[in-house]
């Protein structure tokens, strides 16, 4: 019979067709596609859930002209560390999302739950001080912890005490 093939232990088979073999590999790569999109969808899910606090965040930003109302404030760097390390906020503490774990020990062990946290990031635009800053009053339990709007930028502009 034509077509027909032995295996190694005497088993007839039948050459694939090639349609056959196209459509198997079609097949493949859309299972593959729709797994791979599955994937980003439950990451970045799942990434927004444990972040998302469901605060206002008109609530959470304060003015770079309100910080003299918080004289005792502890200043939170939301930076990176190379941007943490060429210039801070004279006193200021790093802590990013990045490195969360590793870095909100060395803030807790200076913050004063009497005193709040002015949190900044680097640019206008910057969304790091907001999502440090609701993260801390979650995980703290305190209202007092604010992101300050504007960023470095205004930071420079209202001639606070860099190191």
């Amino acid at each position: 019979m034509a077509g027909v093939v032995t295996d190694a232990i005497g088993m007839e088979r039948f050459p694939p067709n090639r349609g056959d073999r196209k459509r198997s590999s079609n097949a493949l790569f859309q299972a593959l596609l729709i797994a791979a999109v599955a994937a980003v969808v439950t990451l970045v899910y799942q990434s927004q859930g444990t972040r998302e606090v469901h605060l206002d965040d008109a609530n959470v930003y304060v003015s770079i002209t309100e910080i003299d109302e918080f004289p005792n404030a502890l200043w939170v760097d939301a930076r990176t560390l190379d941007e943490f390390e060429t210039k801070r906020v004279a006193g200021s503490i790093l802590l990013n999302e990045e490195n969360w774990e590793g870095l909100l020990f060395p803030l807790l062990e200076q913050w004063d739950p009497n005193h709040p946290i002015l949190v900044y990031c680097g640019r206008s635009a910057c969304l790091r001080s907001l999502d440090v800053a609701k993260r801390l009053r979650s995980e703290l339990g305190v209202e007092s912890v604010y992101a300050i709007e504007g960023g470095w930028h205004r930071i420079v502009e209202a001639g606070v005490s860099l190191e």
